[in-house]
């Protein structure tokens, strides 16, 4: 009787091969998910890709805590300026402005 073929378990070299990226996903913390190349990187080798609700993705490196260039920052405060001509804004008008800005992925 022949025996089925079974299929050679795969490997991470393998699995690195087909050009398979892995997702992180991490809690308690402002960084939601990373993407990384290999169950080998580090995580700050890894490239962010999302940000927890409140939080806005800025590319840039100049964060103690980046990731690929990306970090999480969570805004302390948003002015909000009109033209001169329209100098009152309208409380209803930082309101849709504040949850655009939390929405916001730079």
């Amino acid at each position: 009787m022949e025996e089925p073929n079974v299929p050679e378990e795969e490997t991470e070299q393998n699995l690195e091969s087909k050009n398979l990226e892995y997702r992180v996903e991490i809690s308690n913390t402002l960084e939601k998910q990373l993407r990384c190349v290999s169950l080998k990187n580090h995580l700050s080798d890894c490239h962010l890709e999302e940000c927890v609700d409140g939080a806005i993705l800025a590319d840039h490196t100049s964060s103690p805590a980046h990731f690929g260039g990306r970090s999480c920052v969570v805004p302390v405060l948003a002015n909000v300026y009109r033209s001169a001509e329209h100098s009152d804004v309208l409380k209803c008008m930082c309101g849709r402005i504040v949850i655009a800005f939390s929405k916001l992925q730079v």
